[in-house]
């Protein structure tokens, strides 16, 4: 058997036993009490460097060397006067240096010295020759400002948890620990979030997160190749402000923790506490961010005529369903396929009915002669009448164009809340990548409140808006309460789907561009698309994926609803298509959604109205009546075609001055609408930064009409949080007027 060779210097060999059947054991010779040291990184030839860091002094870059061996803080003469620096040469100071070796500085100046970026100290420094650094900050610096240094990890520490790595040194662990640490200072409202955007590093794939008294972090992550967030909570009663370099996490390898404590992994259970805690404290949606359309809900039921015999569908329409069968499969063999790794902690999506989908506008076209909004009369059609004429002459030409109009009445929308025809060629698709289904808890609603929620639920379900579901997601709804105090408003939480939605590229249309050329037209028509997105039908997959939590059950839309993110961009789309012709529908209408597989229009044809629509709201000017006629008559033809709706309640035809995206239109120019303009003349002065961006962007919106509005502004541009704090706790700024 080989002798084993010792391994450590200090050994006391025994010796060797001729009975023993192995050799002996290497003894260490110590001391009672003793225990042998351990080195963390040994490497006896590696020369190691001072400890210097790079900072400022009086904004200029220089080198800085920590001495804990100086009592006392000295700058380099030469770049104290590259700098600027005032010295005062009355005053002197004797210093000893190495092997007792004395000699006297040149003077006192006052710096300002700068570290890690936004660190600010002013101190007094003696001044004197140095070699290789341009200041040295001894003991009468570090203490006071709480430097303390880690020679193991190459870093100056500063209270605040800032490390400063020094000078050509690196970790000698041969880990990257990464910091994730808040920009800018962040001042949060109560029960409102931060995010701060992450680029995970694959040598440090772990997170560690931390928590404070009135904040939590929490970790956000969207699909598969999406950015990933650190998300800040604050679950205190009062408003936080989070200071630069604010440590919320860190980035570790698999072998590595933080130093400080406090911090845990995303997998511990006191993360999943934290979640808990900052899902209760997150503030549900407020009332701004609810689209206007949503206080008109569609509740009420269109009206059938009793039918007195077997009602046998069209061929036509049989026809249809039989084209729509194979289009239907193609869809329905698009979801996204699960990896056999990830079998058993993913979630099957499965349908909430028999009823597919793109089958809505088979079933609205069940019916086809049918109008929904019976109640619509002539008489409540708002048609002008031109001036200029001979009074037979004008009736003449009104009653011309009240005709065009009510020729066209099975797409007309009264008073009420009918539902409209679905739309033709459109549908309302969600996708989420890969993302696993979320199903979200259902949020409290007041006792007050339970009886007219679901009063809103049954006119949903009757309106066939709606219907019952057996969804995996699950997005909880938020009762929004109405100035009177009495009524409610029904809103669903979307944030959480719309951040996992691939957003839809599509151009919105400028205001700006909209109303340019209106003053050369002599009459306009206004015109609102009824019921805006709840036209297009939804997908299978965008039924589950958007359907809602309440206290009465789980529901899909059958339509596409408001919140959406891709709603806008999608409605616009199908607008843009109609009144400009690129694409259109199969010869039997089959078309399921034509921006997918439908056939290209034949050139040469001119647009409806020349210009574009903001979503819903469509402006028709013309140069002459017959000129507003014409177009009239090409815009109803197309709403025919795409199955459009337009609500008589909210339209006027041939007026010579019509509201129009906040203005007041006519051939004289524009003109600031004057019911908004009182709005904004009401309106307090902000208390919050919020409030004041939000009132400079309504301000901008009629920047035109103001007078030097730029100049004005500027001023409140100039604000800042700190100005509002004084304006809240100090009583003399809230007894000002405004």
């Amino acid at each position: 058997m080989r002798e084993r060779e010792p391994r450590i210097a200090a050994v006391r060999r025994t010796t060797d036993d001729e009975f023993a059947r192995e050799p002996p054991l290497d003894e260490i010779d110590l001391q009672p009490g003793e225990r042998r040291g351990y080195w963390k990184h040994y490497a006896p030839h590696k020369w190691y460097k001072q400890v210097k860091i790079h900072g400022k002094l009086n904004s200029h870059r220089a080198v800085l060397l920590l001495d804990t061996g100086a009592e006392v803080s000295i700058l380099d003469t030469t770049f104290a006067r590259e700098v600027g620096c005032l010295i005062d040469t009355e005053i002197t100071q004797e210093c000893v240096g190495i092997r007792d070796e004395t000699y006297y500085t040149v003077g006192r100046t006052r710096v300002t010295i700068t570290l890690a970026g936004n660190l600010v100290y002013y101190m007094h420094l003696w001044v004197g020759d140095l070699v290789g650094q341009h200041a040295i900050l001894g003991m009468n610096f570090m203490v006071p400002a709480g430097v303390h240094i880690d020679t193991a990890d190459g870093t100056a520490c500063l209270p605040d948890e800032v490390h400063i790595q020094m000078i050509g040194r690196r970790p000698l662990y041969g880990t990257r620990m990464n910091p994730v640490n808040v920009k800018a200072p962040v001042r949060l409202e109560p029960g409102y979030t931060h995010e701060v955007l992450q680029r995970p590093d694959r040598n440090a794939p772990f997170l560690w997160v931390t928590r404070a008294e009135s904040w939590v972090t929490t970790f956000v992550k969207g699909r598969v190749g999406r950015k990933v967030y650190l998300r800040v909570t604050n679950i205190g009663d009062a408003a936080i402000t989070l200071d630069a370099h604010e440590t919320l996490g860190w980035w570790t390898p698999s072998d590595g923790q933080p130093r400080s404590r406090g911090f845990v992994r995303l997998v511990s259970p006191r993360y999943q506490q934290w979640q808990n805690v900052a899902y209760g404290a997150t503030r549900d949606a407020e009332e701004n961010w609810i689209p206007a359309e949503l206080d008109e809900l569609m509740t009420n039921r269109p009206s059938y005529p009793t039918p007195k015999a077997i009602l046998r569908p069209e061929p036509r329409q049989l026809e249809t369903r039989r084209a729509m069968t194979p289009v239907l499969a193609a869809v329905a063999s698009g979801e996204p396929k699960i990896d056999g790794q990830e079998e058993d902690d993913a979630v099957l999506i499965h349908e909430g009915s028999d009823l597919l989908a793109e089958d809505i506008e088979s079933e609205m076209a069940v019916l086809p002669d049918l109008s929904l909004t019976a109640e619509v009369k002539i008489e409540d059609l708002k048609v002008g009448r031109p001036t200029g004429l001979p009074p037979e002459e004008a009736a003449i030409q009104e009653t011309r164009l009240r005709q065009i109009v009510w020729r066209r009445r099975k797409w007309l929308i009264g008073k009420g809340n009918a539902l409209p025809p679905a739309a033709l060629g459109v549908v309302c698709d969600i996708d989420v990548g890969d993302a696993k289904p979320v199903a979200q808890r259902v949020r409290k609603i007041p006792p007050q409140f339970r009886e007219k929620v679901a009063d809103l639920i049954k006119g949903l379900l009757s309106a066939r808006m709606i219907q019952k579901s057996k969804s995996p997601w699950a997005s909880p709804i938020v009762v929004i309460i109405k100035k009177n105090g009495v009524d409610i408003r029904l809103c669903i939480d979307y944030r959480l789907i719309n951040g996992l939605t691939q957003l839809m590229v599509y151009p919105m249309p400028l205001v700006n561009d909209l109303l340019e050329d209106l003053d050369k037209y002599l009459w306009y028509c206004s015109l609102d698309m009824a019921s805006g997105f709840w036209v297009v039908p939804m997908t299978d997959r965008a039924r589950l994926i958007s359907a809602f939590i309440t206290p009465m059950g789980l529901f899909e839309w059958l339509r596409m609803p408001f919140g959406l993110c891709n709603a806008p961009q999608i409605y616009q789309r199908l607008i843009d298509n109609a009144l400009y012709g690129f694409l259109k529908l199969s010869p039997d209408d089959s078309t399921l959604d034509v921006f997918e597989n439908g056939e290209p229009a034949k050139p040469g044809i001119h647009s409806v109205l020349g210009r574009r629509s903001y979503i819903d709201d469509i402006l028709i000017g013309g140069t002459s009546w017959d000129d507003l006629c014409e177009k009239v008559e090409r815009l109803l033809d197309v709403c025919e075609q795409w199955h459009l709706s337009i609500s008589v309640e909210k339209s006027e035809w041939g007026m010579s001055k019509v509201d129009y995206l906040g203005h007041r239109v006519s051939g004289l120019g524009l003109e600031a609408k004057p019911k908004n303009l009182e709005s904004l003349t009401a309106l307090e002065f902000p208390r919050t930064l919020k409030g004041l961006q939000s009132f400079l962007g309504s301000l901008n919106y009629y920047h035109q009409f103001i007078a030097n509005c730029a100049v004005y502004a500027a001023t409140l541009y100039s604000l800042t949080e700190t100005d509002f704090d004084e304006y809240v706790t100090r009583p003399k700024f809230r007894e000002q007027e405004k």
